[in-house]
């Protein structure tokens, strides 16, 4: 495992036989406010819906997309993180408890089979005013500082890793190809094709 030196960001290295290509791609550039985004996560609250009375909850993969839209970017210095971490988005929506790492993604083009990670979720505030008004606002740490870092595990930079010349595109799967299967797989599942 491998820390970024600024960012609240970790590169652990897996081995694993073949080639993976998903359908995540990381993005460089930095979004502007107002830019739609989603973050893919699986919040805590799914977990203790599906929890039985013998204190176990069945596995159960079905990722939850939570929409929201960058309010401003951030940095550490004014508004103090747990965990570090110096630059940010602010998203109008919280993922929940339990989302933070999930990737924070933007699409580029109305059905694209790919999705650009803009940033990683890293947790939310929720604040109370002295006149009593509650706010709530998630957080993403910003993929444009950190897609050129070079981990010394790895070799090369972020983006090259995560954005291969020579991916595949992937195969996307809807509700609608699953209809007759007794367990569909959630809404976005993909294979690559090679």
């Amino acid at each position: 495992m491998e820390r970024h030196p600024t960012e609240d960001v970790a590169l652990l290295r897996l081995s694993i036989k073949g080639q993976i290509w998903g359908m995540l791609r990381l993005d460089e550039r930095r979004l502007s406010p107002e830019r739609e985004v989603e973050v893919l996560g699986y919040p805590e609250e799914t977990f203790y819906e599906r929890l039985r009375s013998d204190g176990k909850a069945p596995y159960h993969p079905q990722i939850v997309n939570t929409r929201a839209y960058i309010r401003r970017l951030v940095d550490n210095t004014d508004h103090r993180m747990r965990g570090g971490g110096e630059s940010f988005y602010e998203l109008s929506q919280l993922a929940g408890d339990g989302c933070s790492g999930a990737p924070t993604i933007a699409y580029d083009a109305p059905g694209s089979k790919t999705y650009k990670v803009i940033g990683i979720y890293k947790g939310q505030r929720q604040m109370t005013s002295s006149r009593g008004i509650t706010s709530s606002v998630g957080y993403a740490t910003r993929s444009e500082m950190f897609a050129g870092w070079c981990p010394a595990i790895l070799g090369r930079t972020l983006v090259q890793e995560a954005n291969p010349p020579d991916a595949v595109e992937p195969i996307v799967f809807g509700p609608a190809d699953f209809v007759d299967s007794p367990h569909p797989p959630h809404d976005g599942a993909s294979i690559s094709r090679g």
